[in-house]
């Protein structure tokens, strides 16, 4: 669970850092849910998002900095950032990770969905909620 609270805080506040310079809805995501993402999916574990700021350069240096910062097999921290892009049919590519861990967050707000990278959550339906 480490690994993925710091790889995602540190994908959070690249996302933001470039938010900042889109004006107060950054990259059009909602960005609000409990702990890093909100019960539509969205958030820096779901990015809505082809990179934050005007041409993602702050997500995409976030995504680089959490993936140095766990490679994968750094004791005591299992597993590893592992980012990934996925495409959409209009071709805008998304930053994703699935998390080591389901955090059960859909199992206690009614109505809510597993989060973006949720193990549970299939590669075809991030595409279809991004």
């Amino acid at each position: 669970m480490v690994t993925d609270d710091l790889a995602s805080a540190v994908w959070y506040l690249g996302r933001m850092l470039g938010a900042r310079d889109t004006g107060p809805s950054g990259t059009g995501s909602n960005d609000t849910g409990p702990n890093e993402t909100g019960a539509n999916g969205n958030g820096p574990d779901g990015a809505e998002s082809d990179g934050a700021g005007p041409d993602g350069a702050e997500e995409d240096a976030a995504v680089a900095a959490a993936e140095a910062l766990l490679p994968g097999g750094t004791l005591p921290l299992p597993g590893a950032a592992d980012f990934r892009r996925l495409r959409t049919p209009d071709g805008r590519e998304h930053h994703t990770r699935t998390r080591l861990g389901c955090c059960l967050y859909y199992a206690v707000e009614p109505g809510a969905a597993a989060c973006l990278t949720c193990p549970r959550t299939t590669d075809e339906e991030r595409l279809r909620r991004f």
